[in-house]
Protein backbone atom coordinates (compact mmCIF):
# COMPACT_ATOMS: atom_id res chain seq x y z
CA UNK A 1 0.00 0.00 0.00
CA UNK A 2 2.74 2.58 0.66
CA UNK A 3 4.44 1.85 -2.44
CA UNK A 4 0.95 3.16 -4.28
CA UNK A 5 0.45 6.23 -2.26
CA UNK A 6 3.94 6.53 -3.07
CA UNK A 7 3.60 6.21 -6.85
CA UNK A 8 0.60 8.52 -6.44
CA UNK A 9 2.30 10.88 -5.13
CA UNK A 10 4.72 11.38 -7.51
CA UNK A 11 1.93 11.13 -10.04
CA UNK A 12 0.09 14.32 -8.41
CA UNK A 13 3.88 16.09 -8.18
CA UNK A 14 4.89 15.23 -11.76
CA UNK A 15 1.51 16.45 -12.85
CA UNK A 16 1.96 19.86 -11.06
CA UNK A 17 5.74 20.27 -12.87
CA UNK A 18 4.19 19.20 -16.33
CA UNK A 19 1.94 21.74 -15.65
CA UNK A 20 4.50 24.24 -15.32
CA UNK A 21 5.86 23.20 -17.90
CA UNK A 22 3.02 23.68 -19.98
CA UNK A 23 3.24 27.38 -18.84
CA UNK A 24 6.70 27.94 -19.49
CA UNK A 25 5.95 26.53 -23.03
CA UNK A 26 2.56 28.29 -23.83
CA UNK A 27 4.79 31.58 -23.05
CA UNK A 28 7.51 31.02 -25.32
CA UNK A 29 4.82 30.41 -27.66
CA UNK A 30 2.52 33.45 -27.38
CA UNK A 31 6.18 35.24 -27.50
CA UNK A 32 7.20 33.75 -30.54
CA UNK A 33 3.51 34.35 -32.25
CA UNK A 34 3.66 38.35 -31.30
CA UNK A 35 7.18 38.50 -32.63
CA UNK A 36 6.19 36.86 -35.69
CA UNK A 37 3.38 39.02 -36.34
CA UNK A 38 5.75 42.12 -35.20
CA UNK A 39 8.08 41.52 -37.74
CA UNK A 40 5.10 40.93 -40.46
CA UNK A 41 6.37 36.96 -40.97
CA UNK A 42 3.80 34.47 -41.42
CA UNK A 43 3.39 32.70 -38.15
CA UNK A 44 2.62 28.55 -38.71
CA UNK A 45 -1.05 28.02 -38.13
CA UNK A 46 -0.34 25.25 -35.47
CA UNK A 47 0.61 28.01 -32.49
CA UNK A 48 -2.71 29.08 -31.87
CA UNK A 49 -4.57 25.20 -31.51
CA UNK A 50 -1.49 24.70 -29.51
CA UNK A 51 -1.84 26.88 -27.14
CA UNK A 52 -5.63 26.61 -26.95
CA UNK A 53 -5.06 23.13 -26.07
CA UNK A 54 -2.36 23.80 -23.48
CA UNK A 55 -4.98 25.67 -21.40
CA UNK A 56 -7.15 22.61 -21.00
CA UNK A 57 -3.99 20.03 -20.23
CA UNK A 58 -2.65 23.15 -18.14
CA UNK A 59 -5.97 22.63 -15.70
CA UNK A 60 -6.38 19.28 -15.64
CA UNK A 61 -2.99 18.28 -14.97
CA UNK A 62 -2.24 21.63 -12.13
CA UNK A 63 -5.92 20.74 -10.72
CA UNK A 64 -5.65 17.71 -8.53
CA UNK A 65 -2.02 19.15 -6.74
CA UNK A 66 -3.96 22.65 -5.80
CA UNK A 67 -6.53 20.79 -4.10
CA UNK A 68 -3.88 18.67 -2.51
CA UNK A 69 -1.97 22.07 -1.68
CA UNK A 70 -5.66 23.44 -0.89
CA UNK A 71 -4.49 26.17 -3.69
CA UNK A 72 -8.21 26.61 -5.51
CA UNK A 73 -9.69 29.85 -3.96
CA UNK A 74 -12.25 30.02 -1.67
CA UNK A 75 -14.08 32.18 0.83
CA UNK A 76 -13.79 31.95 4.07
CA UNK A 77 -16.13 34.39 5.40
CA UNK A 78 -18.47 31.40 6.56
CA UNK A 79 -15.68 28.81 7.34
CA UNK A 80 -14.60 31.52 9.83
CA UNK A 81 -17.92 32.34 12.01
CA UNK A 82 -18.65 28.33 12.27
CA UNK A 83 -18.19 26.33 15.28
CA UNK A 84 -15.73 23.79 14.84
CA UNK A 85 -17.87 20.80 14.68
CA UNK A 86 -20.39 22.36 12.42
CA UNK A 87 -17.32 23.46 10.07
CA UNK A 88 -16.21 20.16 10.00
CA UNK A 89 -19.40 18.70 9.51
CA UNK A 90 -19.78 21.05 6.65
CA UNK A 91 -16.30 20.07 5.20
CA UNK A 92 -17.00 16.47 4.76
CA UNK A 93 -20.38 17.44 2.90
CA UNK A 94 -18.51 19.57 0.36
CA UNK A 95 -16.17 16.73 0.26
CA UNK A 96 -18.53 14.17 -0.77
CA UNK A 97 -20.21 17.01 -2.96
CA UNK A 98 -16.70 17.27 -4.79
CA UNK A 99 -15.82 13.95 -5.06
CA UNK A 100 -19.33 12.73 -6.33
CA UNK A 101 -19.84 16.15 -9.00
CA UNK A 102 -16.13 15.28 -10.10
CA UNK A 103 -16.89 11.80 -10.69
CA UNK A 104 -20.25 12.61 -12.51
CA UNK A 105 -17.93 14.87 -15.04
CA UNK A 106 -15.10 11.81 -15.35
CA UNK A 107 -17.91 9.38 -16.23
CA UNK A 108 -19.08 11.80 -18.29
CA UNK A 109 -15.51 12.76 -19.99
CA UNK A 110 -14.91 9.31 -20.08
CA UNK A 111 -18.43 8.23 -22.41
CA UNK A 112 -17.36 11.17 -24.50
CA UNK A 113 -13.73 10.60 -25.13
CA UNK A 114 -14.54 7.19 -26.25
CA UNK A 115 -16.97 8.29 -28.66
CA UNK A 116 -14.90 10.29 -29.72
CA UNK A 117 -11.75 7.69 -30.42
CA UNK A 118 -14.42 5.76 -32.02
CA UNK A 119 -15.87 8.51 -34.32
CA UNK A 120 -12.65 9.46 -35.56
CA UNK A 121 -13.82 13.01 -35.58
CA UNK A 122 -11.48 15.58 -36.44
CA UNK A 123 -11.85 19.12 -34.14
CA UNK A 124 -10.57 21.23 -37.39
CA UNK A 125 -8.82 24.55 -36.72
CA UNK A 126 -5.58 25.80 -37.56
CA UNK A 127 -4.54 22.45 -37.84
CA UNK A 128 -6.30 19.21 -37.68
CA UNK A 129 -6.72 17.04 -34.38
CA UNK A 130 -8.52 14.34 -33.15
CA UNK A 131 -11.33 15.39 -31.38
CA UNK A 132 -10.63 12.99 -28.94
CA UNK A 133 -7.46 14.82 -27.65
CA UNK A 134 -8.78 17.76 -26.57
CA UNK A 135 -11.03 15.55 -24.01
CA UNK A 136 -8.39 12.45 -22.74
CA UNK A 137 -7.24 14.86 -20.18
CA UNK A 138 -10.97 15.46 -18.47
CA UNK A 139 -11.47 11.70 -17.31
CA UNK A 140 -7.79 11.55 -15.73
CA UNK A 141 -8.07 14.85 -14.00
CA UNK A 142 -11.38 15.03 -12.40
CA UNK A 143 -10.69 11.43 -11.37
CA UNK A 144 -7.76 12.52 -9.67
CA UNK A 145 -9.50 15.65 -8.36
CA UNK A 146 -12.21 13.32 -6.62
CA UNK A 147 -9.15 11.34 -5.06
CA UNK A 148 -8.04 14.27 -3.26
CA UNK A 149 -11.07 15.28 -1.90
CA UNK A 150 -11.47 11.67 -0.74
CA UNK A 151 -8.45 11.62 0.56
CA UNK A 152 -8.93 14.44 1.99
CA UNK A 153 -12.01 13.27 3.41
CA UNK A 154 -10.53 10.07 4.67
CA UNK A 155 -7.85 11.59 6.34
CA UNK A 156 -10.34 13.89 7.95
CA UNK A 157 -7.64 17.17 7.22
CA UNK A 158 -9.06 20.79 6.98
CA UNK A 159 -9.39 21.91 3.53
CA UNK A 160 -9.42 25.06 5.28
CA UNK A 161 -6.58 25.36 7.80
CA UNK A 162 -4.42 27.85 6.34
CA UNK A 163 -1.20 27.27 7.90
CA UNK A 164 1.05 30.18 8.13
CA UNK A 165 0.94 30.99 4.74
CA UNK A 166 -2.72 31.23 4.07
CA UNK A 167 -3.30 29.25 0.84
CA UNK A 168 -6.19 29.26 -1.17
CA UNK A 169 -8.17 32.38 1.16
CA UNK A 170 -9.40 35.30 0.19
Amino acid sequence: MQTFVRLYDRLIVTLAIAASVIVAVMCAMVLFDVTMRTLSVPMPAFAVTIVEYSLLYLAMCAAPWLVRERGHVYIDLLVQVLPSALRKTLERMIYLVAIIGCMIVAATATYLTWIAINSERMDVRGIDVPLWVSQIPLPFGFTLVACEFLRLWILNESYFDRGSEGRGAT
